[in-house]
């Protein structure tokens, strides 16, 4: 794809884009799954389709709702300064997940262990998202209506594209954790409106595109080999 990146990820994205381009290239056929959807670029536009995440069966039976409080997964635990700014920053209770801590609390910042059951009752009923750049909570939480706050791993160019992106589209706001302060997460939470009316317009699940997608190529390529 054709992407307008800012100065400080051209590098990085450079880099990281050894790997694919020598390991899994030349291709017949692309099937990129993405969040976002940049211009193909044109040597490529033939042969590729971009589709919306495919997401889990328990993740689709989840019914929205919205009862105020905050869900963070954050594997990055490292920060403690996130916790202080949750307590300083909103009123909300704040699930934290991802934490060495896995139990307690501190002022409306609860921590949690890991059950998929309750992470998803509490994805299904959050106001918004906290969490890295990673791309299945990512879709996951736009597909239910939430906007996001990512935080990605400096390191991990595919998050910092995924959380470029995110702002971008208007579906939330990106931060690099050791640069964050109070002020910015109150400034998210005073555009909640905003973020949940672009969400609104996007198609987050592409379950049913893929598996149509994936099963021509597969009929194509009998045809191939029966002629």
């Amino acid at each position: 794809c054709r992407h307008d990146l800012p100065a400080n990820m051209r590098w990085d994205a450079f880099l990281q884009g050894l790997t694919p381009r020598w390991l899994f290239r030349p291709t017949d056929a692309n099937l990129i799954i993405s969040l976002y959807a940049p211009p193909l670029l044109p040597r490529y536009a033939a042969t590729t389709r971009i589709a919306p995440p495919i997401l889990r069966e328990r993740v689709l039976a989840l019914a929205p709702r919205d009862e105020g409080h905050v869900l963070v997964y954050q594997s990055n635990s490292t920060h403690r300064k996130l916790i202080d700014i949750l307590r300083a920053a909103t009123t909300r209770t704040c699930y934290v997940y991802g934490y060495a801590r896995e139990e307690g609390r501190e002022g409306n910042v609860i921590f949690k262990r890991k059950s998929e059951e309750e992470f998803l009752r509490l994805l299904a009923g959050c106001a918004y998202v906290i969490q890295g750049g990673g791309h299945t909570l990512m879709g996951e939480a736009l597909h239910l209506g939430k906007p996001i706050l990512s935080l990605p791993i400096r390191a991990m160019v595919e998050q910092r594209f995924n959380a470029l992106y995110l702002e971008r589209l208007g579906y939330g706001m990106q931060a690099d954790l050791p640069r964050l302060e109070p002020d910015l997460l109150r400034a998210f939470e005073a555009r909640l409106p905003e973020f949940r009316a672009a969400i609104s317009r996007g198609t987050f699940c592409g379950n049913d595109l893929v598996f149509d997608l994936v099963d021509g190529f597969i009929r194509t390529r009998r045809l191939k080999l029966s002629a």
